[in-house]
């Protein structure tokens, strides 16, 4: 688990994420409550990277959705934190490495 959460999910805040690749490939099977900008993005003549039109609306509409529904975002950040104290807590590390060690 990449730094990207660690805050956000002890302070069950809204995370906005891109979806690098590592994030694909270590992270997004935990399905976490996320504002999605995608995992595609173009690079413009100056160097500077940007994200395809829908992607950029549909995370705007989200993070409208997550500021006016305190229902829902709690629900979600409550659900986020409790996804990474089951699977990225130091319990869960221990409990990992015992299996680790113990075969």
């Amino acid at each position: 688990m990449k730094l990207f959460c660690y805050a956000g999910l002890i302070a069950k805040l809204p995370l906005v994420v891109y979806r690098y690749p590592v994030y694909d490939l270590d992270i997004g099977d935990y399905n976490f409550n996320i504002i999605d900008l995608g995992n595609r993005h173009q690079v413009d003549e100056n160097g500077l990277a940007y994200i395809e039109q829908d992607k950029l609306v549909a995370a705007a509409q989200a993070t409208i959705q997550y500021l006016l529904d305190s229902e829902m975002r709690s629900k979600n950040m409550e659900s986020n934190y409790l996804i990474g104290e089951k699977n990225l807590s130091y319990p869960a590390l221990k409990n990992i490495l015992t299996e680790v060690f113990a075969s």
